[in-house]
Formats: C-alpha cells, sequence, structure tokens
C-alpha cells in the first residue's frame, strides 16, 4: 500500500514539476517573441511610461 501511495505521490510531483517547467518555457517564448516584435523606441516608451520619475505632474503639464 504504501508503495503505491510513493509511487503516485511521485508521479503527481513529477508531473508539477514538469508542466511548472513547461509554463516557464512558454512564459518566456511569448516575451522573446514580443521582444523581437517591437523596435526599440517601442521598448523605450514601455519603459519610459512604467518608470515613475517621468510622470508629469501639474506645472509640467502647463510648460509642455
Amino acid at each position: 500500500m504504501s508503495d503505491e501511495v510513493g509511487s503516485v505521490y511521485s508521479t503527481v510531483v513529477g508531473l508539477w514539476l514538469f508542466l511548472r517547467s513547461v509554463k516557464l518555457y512558454l512564459l518566456v517564448a511569448f516575451f522573446v517573441s514580443l521582444a523581437r516584435r517591437m523596435t526599440t523606441g517601442q521598448i523605450y516608451i514601455i519603459y519610459r511610461n512604467l518608470d515613475t520619475d517621468h510622470v508629469p505632474r501639474g506645472e509640467e503639464y502647463i510648460q509642455a
């Protein structure tokens, strides 16, 4: 009985690790393909939008 439980447990753990590595691979492949389609300018625009230091506030809107 305990051999069956150990076998099922190791199979489940192995399957979980396999699916986790596949998920990581697909995530990396998605971002690599996305980056290949983007130009450097697009990546810079995204970076600038994520960088809170470049967010215009109050007077900067008026000056622009």
